[in-house]
């Protein structure tokens, strides 16, 4: 998932709570931090990504010989696996 996707599932969830502060305060989230979030201020918080029930992970392209100074990383967003 990108950023985009991960503001849109936020949305989802949130109406179905009825309104975004409904939606923190039901899953102990900082409402400055969503709306921060919501508004392309910062990157989620790890408290969003838990309550929507995902996780961080960062991966690293392999660089290849034409790109082989490019150090660039990207963010993936994955379902949290069940305990």
């Amino acid at each position: 998932m990108n950023i985009k996707q991960v503001q849109n599932l936020l949305l989802r969830k949130a109406k179905k709570s009825g309104t975004i502060y409904a939606w923190c305060r039901d899953n102990g989230v900082s409402r400055q931090r969503a709306s921060e979030f919501l508004s392309g201020k910062r990157l989620p918080t790890n408290d969003i990504l838990e309550a929507l029930g995902l996780e961080w992970r960062i991966v690293r392209k392999k660089p290849s010989d034409e790109d082989r100074y490019l150090s660039e990383g990207w963010v993936h967003f994955n379902p949290q696996k069940s305990p």
